[in-house]
């Protein structure tokens, strides 16, 4: 919860209000996400692409059809809000969104090949807030 000023009959005061309330912005199933990818093909050659596609669930769905062929700290998400130097990468977009998508059989963790946690600031490579992506 954060603390909101609200205007009672010309008087202001603090007052804590769920985020729900306070937080504007798009449903994530209507925004518009870029995927910025880093992989292999079937026969190992570099492939740099992306896919735009709408909808955060569609946007999992897509990477997790990919995961096998995409760096996962190299490729970025976008969002129509957010600017490219604040993409975060797959890894991050794929933890985030796991805690809205109720998907039991995909755990991003299997493919955190590296020392990589978003908990751990210090290797955040991030600069973004996930609550834009979501």
């Amino acid at each position: 919860m954060s603390d909101t000023f609200v205007d009672v009959n010309g008087d202001i005061k603090i007052t804590k209000l769920p985020p729900a309330i306070i937080i504007e912005g798009k449903d994530p199933e209507e925004k518009m996400y870029l995927v910025l990818y880093i992989g292999t093909d079937d026969e190992g050659n570099e492939v740099k692409s992306y896919e735009d596609i709408q909808g955060r669930t569609a946007t999992y769905n897509f990477i997790k059809g990919m995961i096998e062929f995409i760096d996962i700290y190299e490729s970025r998400v976008l969002v129509e809000t957010v600017v490219l130097s604040k993409a975060l990468n797959v890894y991050e977009f794929m933890k985030h969104s796991s805690k809205f998508i109720n998907d039991p059989s995909f755990d991003i963790e299997e493919y955190n090949y590296g020392d990589f946690s978003i908990e751990n600031e210090d290797n955040n490579t991030s600069f973004s807030d996930p609550n834009n992506f979501i």
